[in-house]
Order: C-alpha cells, then structure tokens, then sequence
C-alpha cells in the first residue's frame, strides 16, 4: 500500500537532449513551469507540471 501512495507523489520529466528521466518530485509547482538541469548532457529544459 505505501509504494502505491509512494508512486503517485514522483513527478518525472525527460531531457529533450539526452532521453534521461529526471526526478522533480521536490520542485514547488509555477505557473510559468520549471526550469530543470540536466546532471547528465547539462541541457536545461523548461517543464510544465
């Protein structure tokens, strides 16, 4: 039961350079979106929750 509710509380996007998923569950949600870093290529990619 605790996975499942677990689940639900990740928010993920992809890096449109590399294809790598990235965890912005922790992000605060805006209304113009985020801007999320890549770790992996340094891209940064603009995401709308």
């Amino acid at each position: 039961m605790w996975a499942g509710i677990r689940e639900n509380m990740v928010a993920k996007c992809i890096c449109s350079v590399c294809g790598q998923k990235i965890d912005i569950g922790g992000i605060a949600p805006r209304l113009e979106g985020v801007k999320v870093y890549c770790r992996i290529c340094g891209a940064t990619t603009h995401h709308k929750f």
